[in-house]
């Protein structure tokens, strides 16, 4: 029931964004919608900068460190950024609204202010339901958002609003959080042990985070830094669109995994967690494998019959991007096991390092355009994936010998 309602709610939020930006480009047109197009891809990123990060933040705090004590210390020096964030990102906005917005007002930067705390109002609410086990309650928080910012975009095509409207629709989807007002109290009780800076553990994951987002949906972006046409630029996209279907359902299942993780972390259960170690990279590499073959067979007809006769690229670059989101699937539940450890700092390397790897390959490799972008993102994903395998590999061991000298063998006489 609890990761069917997880399931539920995230396959819900998915829908619902695209229903949104379609009823803006229905109503607006292409051009009319291009400033919501703009305030739609910031909203994005805001979740994984703000919202992953908070949620898991929580979430492992009331399992590990301090619980609801340590949140709540901590909640007023990580508002206090977000806030002067906020700022700052609407008034960069702002100097560049004629070309990001295409208007010299500032409505547009306001939203942006308004989404980025919306981010930051989701992400706690998440964590904090999450954190105490409330899944059906977390699955409804997921969906809420979207469900709120539909009924806003209804409101906007009934009442003839224009690209203001649906700014403004998109901005205050985040007041959904309010929803849930216990979610925002986070009772005194006994203090834990000090869990460290929230600002370094949130920093490491936000920003890895973001960079996996980036690598994950940036393909057709750097398709036509690279030289790509138009029909490859949307072949691409498309071909992504229905791959990253399993990513985003798991990213409402990780939201359980993360304090189960935290548990087997905290409760010194080494062993668990080296077989389910063993487990993802054996599931991922008979999956990546299993999805690139049903990439080449099929997905193709089914990219085709979801947008259109002719949209599908070659059967080949279908079949990489399968394996590659297959893949990324992989490195978000890596990432939940490296957030449950404490590890988050290794988060962002690992990631620039994978970007690095696979812009040599783009740069050095006489491919076509969709080619090396295709394959590229493969080896993006696949080089996170090691250094992931790897950083929890050696997180373990470290948290191994750490129990071992807390609690040394006994001698026997």
């Amino acid at each position: 029931m609890e990761s069917t309602a997880l399931i539920a709610g995230t396959a819900v939020s998915g829908v619902l964004a695209y229903v949104f930006f379609a009823l803006a480009t229905r109503t607006l047109g292409a051009d009319g919608a291009a400033p919501v197009a703009q305030l739609w891809t910031y909203w994005s990123a805001a979740g994984a900068v703000l919202t992953f990060p908070v949620q898991h933040w929580i979430i492992r705090t009331m399992h590990a460190a301090g619980g609801l004590t340590a949140v709540r210390r901590a909640l007023p020096r990580v508002t206090a950024v977000v806030l002067g964030s906020s700022a700052v990102v609407a008034l960069a906005s702002w100097s560049a609204r004629a070309q990001l917005f295409t208007r010299d007002d500032a409505v547009f930067p306001l939203m942006v202010a308004a989404v980025t705390v919306g981010a930051y109002l989701i992400g706690i609410v998440r964590g904090r339901l999450a954190g105490a086990e409330r899944f059906v309650a977390t699955g409804a928080a997921i969906a809420s958002e979207n469900i709120l910012r539909v009924a806003l975009a209804l409101a906007v095509v009934a009442y003839g609003g224009g690209a203001v409207g649906f700014g403004l629709a998109l901005g205050l989807g985040g007041l959904a959080s309010l929803a849930w007002p216990s979610a925002y109290r986070f009772p005194q009780g006994r203090a834990g042990h000090d869990p460290g800076s929230p600002l370094v553990f949130l920093g490491g994951i936000a920003a890895g985070s973001l960079i996996a987002q980036l690598v994950l949906t940036g393909g057709p972006i750097v398709l036509a830094a690279v030289g790509g046409d138009a029909h490859e630029i949307t072949a691409l996209f498309t071909t992504l669109a229905v791959f990253r279907a399993p990513y985003l359902l798991t990213l409402g299942l990780v939201t359980q995994a993360t304090g189960a993780f935290t548990e087997l972390v905290v409760g010194g259960r080494h062993g668990r967690l080296r077989r389910i170690r063993r487990l993802l990279i054996a599931g991922t590499v008979v999956g990546a494998v299993g999805a690139g073959v049903f990439g080449r067979w099929a997905g193709p007809a089914i990219i085709d019959l979801v947008f259109g006769a002719g949209v599908a690229p070659p059967s080949m670059i279908v079949a990489g991007a399968a394996a590659a989101t297959t893949v990324g699937l992989a490195n978000l539940v890596f990432t939940v096991l490296l957030v449950a450890r404490g590890s988050t700092g290794v988060l962002t390397m690992n990631w620039l390092a994978a970007v690095g790897v696979a812009a040599v390959l783009v740069a050095a490799l006489p491919l076509p355009p969709l080619e090396a972008v295709t394959w590229a993102f493969l080896v993006a994903e696949v080089t996170a994936f090691v250094l992931m395998w790897w950083s929890d590999r050696r997180a373990s061991g470290r948290s191994a010998t750490i129990a071992g000298d807390r609690h040394p063998p006994t001698s026997s006489r």
